[in-house]
């Protein structure tokens, strides 16, 4: 065997022993992880509710959908493709063959398959509310609960629009983070809402807003992280998305 052989051959021990070491460490994180959440889950079992749970799904799903686009503003596409999965999984959409949106009454129907249809609509100040199958309205009054804030355009952030006069904290550099933030909204196919930079330390952190139409605003405000973070919401990604159900408006 030469010397490059022989070489070639600890090189490969020495990569699995290193893979080994790093797939055990994974596991060790993992067991304690688990074990971590054992510790905190609450007592008692679960037990499914009654009825079909892809129709509780449905139901999850037209909720949602109906706050996203009357609510939120959003385009119905882009929120079936990206909004609320906990209460609508991603899995159980592409069971929805017909999506109607109707404007006129903020009412969205989504129906199965199987014939099975789920209803959600705007109900005043109590938002989107789900109706019981085969039913065309709730079982309460809806009321409209009238807003006590002051102005936004006078009112200081986080609670209004008006922003801090604050410079950047010493160290921190503002053209890099606004040069970060454009990268991260990038265009319009990012469909990203919001991105949020915490410094460490209690020098300050930074957020971005930008409205749909590509307006935005940066703020500086005191907080306390321990890391440097960066978080991007709802940033799309094709792979990810369901077959897009027929999408009526009215």
């Amino acid at each position: 065997m030469t010397w490059a052989a022989a070489w070639a051959l600890v090189f490969l021990d020495a990569a699995a022993v290193a893979a080994q070491s790093a797939a055990a460490s994974a596991a060790e994180r993992r067991r304690v992880l688990i074990a971590r959440a054992d510790s905190l889950q609450l007592p008692g079992s679960w037990t499914s509710p009654p009825g079909d749970p892809l129709a509780h799904h449905t139901a999850g799903f037209a909720t949602t959908l109906c706050a996203a686009v009357f609510i939120t503003g959003l385009d119905p596409q882009d929120a079936a493709a990206n909004v609320g999965f906990f209460t609508g999984p991603l899995e159980f959409r592409r069971e929805v063959k017909d999506t109607v949106v109707d404007r006129a009454t903020r009412t969205v129907r989504l129906t199965l398959e199987n014939g099975v249809t789920r209803v959600a609509r705007q109900y005043g100040s109590q938002g989107c509310v789900p109706l019981p199958i085969g039913e065309d309205s709730v079982h309460f009054t809806p009321e409209l609960v009238r807003p006590n804030l002051p102005p936004a355009a006078s009112t200081p952030w986080p609670m209004g629009d008006v922003l801090p006069s604050t410079a950047f904290a010493a160290g921190l550099d503002s053209l890099a983070v606004a040069r970060a933030v454009d990268t991260i909204f990038g265009g319009p196919e990012a469909m990203t809402l919001a991105v949020v930079v915490t410094r460490k330390a209690s020098t300050g952190s930074t957020s971005r807003r930008r409205s749909p139409n590509g307006s935005g605003s940066l703020t500086t405000r005191a907080a306390r992280s321990g890391s440097w973070t960066s978080c991007a919401c709802r940033a799309a990604s094709a792979s990810v998305r369901p077959r897009t159900p027929t999408t009526t408006h009215r």
